[in-house]
């Protein structure tokens, strides 16, 4: 079980982590996009109330992955590191209203 423990298919660098948050930001847009589509419409599939839980939900998300994102993409091209605890505070904030919003 150890080797697979040590087993890393990319390395943790600034630039992958911010090309990974982009990617999240973007599938949370793609995905609110489609909930504000649905609810425009007015499709009777899901009710309004959960596609406003999960449009707040998914802006969280994606809130949170854009926090990270800036963090990281604010080293790669401006070579100024941003303090680490606010963004990781504010990271954490929306991570876990969206998980909250996603089981209610």
């Amino acid at each position: 079980m150890e080797p697979l423990e040590k087993l890393e298919l990319f390395s943790r660098t600034f630039e992958n982590r911010f090309i990974f948050n982009l990617f999240d930001v973007l599938l949370c847009g793609i995905i609110v996009l489609v909930i504000l589509r649905a609810w425009r419409a007015q499709t009777k599939t899901i009710p309004v109330r959960n596609q406003l839980l999960l449009l707040l939900a998914f802006s969280s998300l994606g809130a949170s992955f854009a926090t990270k994102a800036l963090s990281s993409g604010a080293f790669i091209f401006f070579r100024y590191h941003l303090p680490v605890a606010s963004f990781e505070s504010a990271f954490h904030v929306f991570q876990a209203s969206a998980w909250l919003l996603l089981v209610a």
